[in-house]
């Protein structure tokens, strides 16, 4: 069997203070992260202008979303984006990573000419 913890003073007060340490970002959490998404979703089914009260309409602004044209197109194009174009990306990325890595002679100037054009627009705009 096994034996319950009793919760004394200094455990009680390692709570308090843990919660203290953990309360400016659950206060950040809910104020930029939680506050907002709650809004959003709210005024998803309202109509609402920034200079009247919001009018509650349901779900007539997503019935006129998806009867726009470009908004379908605008889904494909994230679709073909998020699992053909991301993807195929990774995949060449790791193809030349592993190339690079494999190869022994001239390691270093390859991976200077690879990493080269990252590096002058930066050093182009700190001579600016």
């Amino acid at each position: 069997m096994k034996k319950q913890k009793k919760y004394t003073a200094k455990s009680s007060r390692n709570n308090i203070n843990g919660l203290l340490f953990a309360l400016p970002w659950i206060i950040g959490f809910l104020c930029f992260s939680v506050y907002p998404l709650a809004c959003s979703l709210y005024y998803s089914f309202t109509s609402f202008s920034p200079v009247s009260a919001p009018e509650w309409i349901g779900m007539k602004n997503f019935q006129n979303i998806f009867k726009d044209p470009l908004v379908v197109k605008s889904l494909k194009n994230t679709l073909l984006m998020s699992f053909i174009s991301t993807p195929l990306n990774l995949l060449c990325a790791l193809c030349l990573a592993l190339i690079c890595a494999r190869q022994r002679r001239a390691k270093g100037v390859i991976r200077t000419i690879y990493f080269l054009p990252s590096v002058i627009p930066m050093v182009a705009g700190t001579m600016v």
